[in-house]
């Protein structure tokens, strides 16, 4: 195995770990869960329920650890390095876009009216 593809393992499989790592730290947390959206962040007098609001970010980062590293094992069943590169780059790149919109579901989900 050439140097490259290790360098490449070894940023996916730590970058994964650390999501995990946010992931177990946010589920487990006693103050409210931030993303850093700009906007303030959301005090606990602000919410019906803490503990579900890290729970669900909790959940969102590990998950998101999770598909890096599943998009790390697809990439290898390509032959193709460009099949393999758009493998990883999805499992890197999509769930990032998906992060603010359930960030903001959230927000309407737990933030008091």
């Amino acid at each position: 195995m050439e140097f490259g593809m290790i360098l490449y393992i070894v940023i996916i499989v730590l970058t994964a770990m650390l999501m995990i790592g946010i992931g177990i730290f946010q589920y487990g947390g006693k103050n409210p869960a931030q993303i850093s959206t700009g906007a303030p962040p959301v005090r606990a007098e602000e919410l019906t329920d803490v503990r579900a609001w890290n729970h669900r970010h909790g959940i969102m980062w590990m998950l998101y650890g999770v598909i890096m590293l599943a998009g790390l094992g697809l990439s290898f069943a390509f032959q193709k390095p460009l099949y393999s590169g758009m493998t990883i780059l999805a499992a890197v790149c999509l769930p990032v876009l998906f992060i603010p919109v359930y960030h903001n579901y959230l927000k309407k989900k737990y933030m008091k009216k």
